[in-house]
């Protein structure tokens, strides 16, 4: 049973299972469950391990008391595709802040974590639409890549409505200026 080392080799999609493992009633119960998912293997597979090969599983898992690394990867390769994450709003494509609204609409930011990540990536230089790539990113992409930008973006978009209410409420009082400047005339553009 091949097992994990590091979060480097954990999925977005066994992480994502991993957070919803709280509903066990004893800790060998989350562990197998957790077993089961770092390894792919059934559960029942994992029921039948002997107590020592349980153990050595439930050992090398001691990765997970550790955090997650939080610097991030701005490009990086996934099954031979170059893959680059976008660093603003303004590098966005039309299709692409359309998919981001529309994701970022659905259920819990959490549970559509690959799905946003779909959204605000270039494979191979190019916005591929996120319902081409977002399996590949739930099936394969390292949540030592997939988290640290996940909370980067989350941390900007927190704070997007309060940059575009600055900007609105600045853009009012230069109107405002101009106006009463400009004995009450409004420019058309302005």
């Amino acid at each position: 049973m091949k097992m994990p080392q590091s979060w480097d080799e954990v999925t977005v999609k066994q992480y994502l299972l991993l957070q919803d493992n709280k509903k066990f009633n004893n800790k060998i119960d989350q562990e197998i469950n957790n077993i089961s998912i770092l390894s792919n293997a059934p559960i029942e597979e994992v029921r039948e391990l002997f107590i020592d090969d349980f153990n050595q599983a439930v050992k090398s898992m001691a990765f997970m008391n550790s955090p997650i690394p939080e610097n991030v990867k701005w490009r990086f390769t996934l099954n031979g595709k170059k893959y680059e994450f976008i660093m603003t709003a303004d590098e966005m494509t039309a299709g692409q802040m359309a998919d981001f609204t529309t994701v970022s609409q659905e259920g819990k930011p959490e549970d559509s974590m690959h799905k946003l990540l779909a959204c605000a990536v270039l494979v191979d230089g190019k916005y591929q639409g996120y319902t081409k790539i977002c399996n590949e990113i739930y099936e394969h992409m390292p949540i030592s890549i997939a988290l640290p930008y996940y909370l980067f973006f989350y941390e900007v978009g927190k704070r997007l409505p309060e940059g575009i209410l600055t900007y609105l409420g600045k853009k009012r009082k230069r109107r405002k200026k101009r106006t009463t400047a400009g004995a009450g005339t409004t420019p058309l553009n302005g």
